[in-house]
C-alpha cells in the first residue's frame, strides 16, 4: 500500500493485480489509495477451474478455487469499480475498462495507451 501511496503521490498511475476477495481487503488498499478502481474479473467455476487446469504453473491448484468463490465478497455500489466477463479476449476487457475507469485528473487512460 505505501508504495502505491509513494507512486500516486508523484502523479504516477498505478495498476496492481491481485485478490482483494473481501470487502475489508479492498478497504485496506483504498486506505492507501482512495481513488483506487477495482475491477472483478467474473465467470463461473467451472470455467475459471478449467483454465487453471489447463495452465501449466505452480501458482495456484484449481482445488483453491472453491474457497476463493466461497469466500468472495462482490463490489458494493458504494465501491469504485466494475464486474466484467472473462468471456471477452483480453484485449477487449482492457478496452472495457479503460472506457469505465477515470483517473483523478479525469483521463481515461494510461500513459501511452489510448482507447481506438
Amino acid at each position: 500500500g505505501r508504495r502505491i501511496n509513494g507512486l500516486e503521490s508523484n502523479h504516477q498511475r498505478v495498476v496492481v493485480a491481485c485478490s482483494a476477495l473481501k470487502r475489508n481487503y479492498r478497504s485496506i488498499l483504498r486506505a492507501y489509495s482512495p481513488n483506487a478502481f477495482v475491477v472483478c474479473l467474473d465467470s463461473s467455476l467451472a470455467v475459471v477451474q478449467a483454465r487453471v487446469d489447463a495452465r501449466k504453473h505452480e501458482f495456484m491448484s484449481s482445488s483453491l478455487l472453491a474457497s476463493q468463490y466461497a469466500i468472495f465478497e462482490p463490489l458494493e455500489d458504494d465501491e469504485r469499480g466494475m464486474r466484467i466477463g472473462v468471456d471477452l479476449g483480453p484485449r477487449d476487457i482492457v478496452g472495457k475498462i479503460l472506457a469505465e475507469v477515470r483517473w483523478p485528473d479525469n483521463e481515461s487512460h494510461l500513459d501511452g495507451e489510448r482507447n481506438s
